[in-house]
């Protein structure tokens, strides 16, 4: 029988009997002066422990965290903190050979003033850090943001703050065949991924007579070096080094490997409205968001050059275009794989004495970037050519998901409530191959005192 990714995607396979333990140490200490002067010390151990099954070896994880840092307040004006956390990993897997460990050690500072209408934050981060043989030193950055109450109800927002992301011991070192034919290839030449992101938002409150309600929406953008995300493609059987990742596999493989692109840039806004209030005896309250953008490489080389999303005005102009219409097969080029654009929640309840009704609707577009070579995958694994295309037209115009909850307050101390997730056990999947939760059932009981 051939398999599809909506209706055969849920088959029983042979379970795993892998047995773990779980070990965690939280040791702490804190002192606190009259003067406003405040000493923290936060540290972790944590152990997890994978038994093997005879033909895999055991797995162990380990970290070690601490975390001095030193506070002042000087009244209400003005909070400084300073810190000096380290972290230590090391760990052995059946997914990587051999012992694998990573660092982190930072010095930071930060800087709150709060005065009048104007509430400032800034501060400095330093860190060197490490993933096995792979080092980062000296690298300091930098984030502020600000908050500005222009009127009575009125609310001006701006941040901006920069950051970097090593690659995981996962992204480099994790070789494993996923299925016949398709593995999971390590890339030990994998570089540090660096950024900065912006944010600008205005929030407005409003109130007629009961009602209370507030909008918010904010425009932010990202932007990214040496971004890195997963593609699917042939790759050379072989760690840098020559010596071959996978010894009975052929030279060149199809598998899925993380990879730096040279630029990422991440641009959008949401809009958020929040009300509550009452009709007659009855209470609601209602959040609604929806959230808008546009993820692309804007070093993208396969579309012409009048069209090139690098120039300023092509890529603004694009942006708001392809808000309200379906990009076209070179504008689906130029996008980040698997990202969903068009996000949209609305939350409602209604509440009358001591009960409440209540309902969740979500809707997430549909992503048009699919690396041709996931098609491929897919029919492999499916045994089927035409398996992703299937679903990605019926799918193309996105899903929606419905949940609903209703609850008795039965006394100041004791809460009753039943919720339904998905409440129609639609079948969907933001990112394909990643299936989302199924209908599911929750009760509750809470108990406060």
């Amino acid at each position: 029988m051939g398999k599809d990714l909506d209706t055969n995607a849920l088959f029983y396979r042979l379970g795993s009997n892998d047995k773990y333990v779980r070990t965690t140490i939280d040791p702490h200490v804190s002192y606190q002066s009259p003067l406003g002067h405040r000493f923290t010390l936060n540290a972790r151990y944590l152990n997890v422990w994978r038994q093997g099954n005879g033909i895999d070896i055991n797995a162990s994880s380990n970290s070690l965290e601490f975390q001095p840092q030193y506070q002042y307040k000087y009244r209400g004006l003005l909070v400084i903190t300073a810190g000096l956390p380290f972290t230590y990993g090391f760990s052995v897997s059946n997914l990587y050979s051999g012992r694998r460990q990573n660092f982190t050690a930072a010095a930071f500072a930060q800087a709150e003033v709060n005065y009048k209408i104007i509430s400032w934050t800034g501060g400095v981060r330093y860190e060197a850090i490490g993933v096995d043989t792979f080092r980062e030193f000296s690298r300091p950055v930098f984030r502020t943001g600000i908050n500005i109450r222009a009127a009575n109800a009125t609310f001006i927002r701006a941040s901006w703050g920069q950051g970097y992301r090593i690659p995981s011991i996962g992204e480099r070192f994790i070789a494993e065949e996923f299925t016949q034919g398709i593995y999971v290839v390590p890339n030990d030449t994998l570089k540090t991924e660096t950024g900065w992101s912006l944010e600008l938002g205005l929030k407005q409150g409003f109130q007629v007579k009961q009602w209370k309600a507030y909008l918010d929406g904010a425009l932010f953008w990202q932007e990214y070096k040496n971004f890195v995300q997963y593609e699917i493609g042939f790759y050379e059987n072989r760690y840098r080094d020559g010596t071959k990742i996978f010894p009975t596999a052929p030279d060149m493989i199809i598998g899925l490997r993380a990879a730096n692109l040279e630029n990422a840039r991440v641009v959008g806004y949401e809009i958020t409205m929040a009300s509550q209030g009452k009709i007659g005896e009855v209470g609601l309250q209602i959040l609604a968001g929806y959230t808008y953008t546009y993820p692309v490489n804007p070093n993208d080389t396969t579309s012409i050059t009048a069209d090139n999303i690098g120039r300023p005005q092509n890529f603004l102009r694009k942006f708001f275009e392809l808000n309200y219409r379906r990009p076209t097969p070179v504008e689906v080029n130029q996008l980040l794989m698997f990202r969903v654009r068009h996000l949209f929640r609305a939350d409602v309840e209604l509440t009358y004495w001591k009960m409440y009704l209540g309902g969740t609707l979500f809707y997430g577009s549909f992503p048009e970037q699919i690396p041709p070579l996931f098609s491929a995958a897919a029919s492999i694994i499916f045994n089927d050519p035409l398996a992703l295309e299937r679903y990605r037209e019926k799918r193309k115009n996105g899903d929606f998901v419905a949940d609903l909850r209703i609850g008795i307050t039965v006394n100041k101390n004791f809460k009753l409530g039943f919720l339904v997730r998905n409440i129609s056990n639609h079948f969907y999947q933001l990112r394909p191959g990643r299936t989302e939760p199924h209908r599911n059932f929750t009760v509750q009981l809470r108990y406060s005192f």
